[in-house]
Parts: C-alpha cells; structure tokens; sequence
C-alpha cells in the first residue's frame, strides 16, 4: 500500500508540474490524461480540492480545468492522445502570443468540469 501512495503522490506532483508550465507558457501545450478507473476518486478528490481551496477562492480559474482531462481508463488515455497529435499542425509564438495551428476544426465544449 505504501508503494501504491507514493506513486499517486508522484502522479499528483508530475500533473501539478506540468499543469503549472503550460499554464505559465513556460512548456508547449501537451494532452494530460488523468486516469480514474471506474470505481476510484483519488482525481476526483483531488479536483474537489482544487474546486474549494483554489477555485473557489480566485486563485485559478474555471478554464484552468480544461489543461488536463478525467478518462476512465488507459484506453481512453491513448485515444484521446492520438486525438490531439492527429489534430495538431504545429505551434510557435508569434509576437509573445501562441499560434495553434489545427489539422480540423475544434469542437466548443459544453462546459469545463469545474
């Protein structure tokens, strides 16, 4: 079981970190897949959390929910990447603002999951 926690826990810190360098624009925008299997909560606690200490209280805000995404399985996981590769021409900054260049028109979503 110890083993198990320390692999959640370094999960939890590889998510924040990668969160956090895309957010900044100090890394390029990659697919991040949190895995929750059927059943489980350890994401979804972890975005209750982030809901009432830091949402809640202005610290991000609710389109900071749309840097990563909940799939259920790593199945899911791999589709969703081959998704965005498929779909991404390419990226550059033009003038301190990032340039997203897609292969196929994006969908709007309905609602961030915050």
């Amino acid at each position: 079981m110890e083993n198990m926690n320390k692999k959640k826990q370094g999960a939890l810190d590889e998510a924040m970190e990668t969160m956090t360098l895309i957010q900044t624009g100090k890394r390029d925008i990659i697919p991040l897949a949190l895995i929750e299997p059927y059943g489980t909560r350890y994401w979804q606690t972890w975005m209750d959390f982030l809901r009432a200490e830091l949402l809640d209280r202005g610290y991000i805000k609710k389109s900071d929910f749309s840097l990563f995404e909940l799939l259920d399985s790593p199945e899911n996981a791999v589709e969703r990447i081959n998704l965005f590769y498929r779909r991404l021409h390419s990226l550059r900054y033009v003038n301190g603002k990032l340039v997203i260049r897609m292969t196929s028109p994006l969908t709007p979503r309905k609602s961030f999951r915050a």
